[in-house]
């Protein structure tokens, strides 16, 4: 019963390991391909400029969700990966002032920051639209900090070493545990077959003169038995002489 419940606790740590490294590949890949990460269809932003003071505060915490581009309207906070020189690929956290149409007839989005006096000079339309703000922390407080601290480069890779090294350790010691317990097995059981095939002190090995002679001496003492509970018998059985041994003693092995 208990070897069946540490295999189901290994398998645990094993499913965890994999979920982790899934997890792992995942934000690695959407940071590689889009800059930030994305998770059923939200992101994390922290804001680190004032361009949307007074409404939203430097440091403050934004929750982006992906929006089609069609859905937006004028007055929305969104976020976009910019294409500005200074800046590019940096994701920006803007409220939409205009939307308008190319003029192939595609939307795009003209958004400039309430604490900026122009626009923004990139055009947001679907391919680098991020989504809508859906919330965003009213002041800084500790727990602004730490998503902040997560959303940094140094919180993005804790995030991610942190439950690595703690899954791979709870997966080491399961092994070591088996490993130990399976030695300790092994162990128990090479003491008990030498247990059992180590001879009692004072005792030797019978050979097959041995139990001859202790099968006469038993034969005897049932003769001398039988003579005490009967003794007429006893008279008219031969005399026990060496050569009436020996002839019994071959008759014996004869019918062996």
């Amino acid at each position: 019963m208990t070897g069946e419940k540490g295999g189901k606790k290994y398998l645990a740590s094993l499913l965890m390991l994999a979920a982790v490294v899934l997890f792992s590949v995942l934000t690695i890949y959407q940071v590689n391909a889009n800059g930030y990460v994305n998770f059923f269809g939200y992101s994390i932003f922290r804001v680190v400029t004032g361009s949307m003071e007074p409404e939203i505060e430097t440091g403050a915490i934004v929750i982006c969700r992906h929006t089609e581009i069609e859905n937006i309207e004028e007055g929305n906070i969104i976020c976009y990966v910019t294409d500005d020189e200074q800046i590019s690929g940096a994701v920006v956290t803007h409220r939409v002032i205009y939307i308008r149409n190319d003029e192939d007839g595609d939307i795009y989005l003209v958004a400039r920051g309430d604490a900026n006096l122009v626009s923004d000079t990139t055009k947001v339309t679907a391919a680098n639209l991020v989504g809508r703000v859906v919330w965003y922390s009213k002041r800084v407080n500790i727990m602004t900090n730490i998503l902040s601290f997560l959303s940094s480069a140094l919180g993005f890779v804790s995030c991610i070493l942190l439950p690595l090294v703690m899954v791979c350790a709870l997966v080491m010691r399961g092994s070591v545990r088996s490993l130990r317990k399976s030695m300790a097995e092994v162990q128990a059981e090479t003491a008990k077959r030498k247990r059992e095939t180590t001879l009692l002190e004072g005792y030797k090995t019978l050979t097959l003169t041995d139990y001859e002679d202790i099968k006469i001496k038993l034969e005897r003492e049932l003769r001398q038995r039988k003579t005490e509970e009967n003794p007429q018998s006893a008279k008219n059985a031969p005399e026990e002489t060496p050569e009436y041994e020996a002839e019994k003693e071959y008759e014996d092995n004869s019918e062996i």
